[in-house]
């Protein structure tokens, strides 16, 4: 059976612990009967189901987690378990730390993180780069300027700056892209 729940900061709304919104019976300013009803939502731009009340952007997965679940340590985010952003029941939501909720969706969802494939050989923008030891003559290779600086230990920009040829050597090494 669906449980309703009073909208603490929007009085006359409330939602239910399956993520429906409703607004309760009211009379307008012209004394007229207006019946409750239950609220459209459409996707935000990320894809977390909202609807306007009282003329603001509200997410469902917040509301049913405002109304729902406890929240004793004043945690600022609310994670779908699921992975799914429309699963709005309250068994499938939990409150918890940016961080937290960023490794839920990297460990548990297999989702990777925003910087994956940015850099090294997977970046579209990367350059092969060749480092000539200048002592020993020793070349070596890498997939762009940032690994080879990860690698030896030095700076990436020192690195770009020599292959580009304005720096003649960079920390013992000639550096060429390829």
């Amino acid at each position: 059976m669906r449980e309703w729940r009073d909208i603490l900061k929007h009085p006359g709304y409330q939602v239910s612990d399956d993520g429906y919104l409703r607004s309760l019976p009211d009379i307008d300013e012209r004394g007229r009967f207006m019946p409750g009803r239950v609220l459209s939502v459409s996707p935000s731009d990320n894809g977390y189901p909202r609807t306007i009340i009282n003329g603001k952007d509200v997410k469902v997965h917040r509301l049913v987690a405002l109304a729902f679940l406890p929240n004793p340590d004043g945690l600022p985010q609310v994670n779908h378990k699921s992975g799914v952003k429309t699963d709005n029941r309250v068994q499938n939501l939990e409150w918890c730390t940016n961080a937290q909720n960023q490794t839920h969706k990297y460990r548990v969802l297999g989702i990777p993180g925003g910087m994956t494939g940015k850099r090294g050989a997977m970046c579209k923008n990367s350059k092969r780069v060749r480092a000539t030891c200048v002592t020993t003559g020793a070349v070596s290779v890498f997939d762009s300027g940032q690994e080879a600086a990860r690698e030896l230990g030095i700076d990436g920009s020192g690195v770009s700056q020599a292959a580009r040829g304005t720096l003649r050597t960079y920390k013992g090494y000639q550096w060429v892209y390829l």
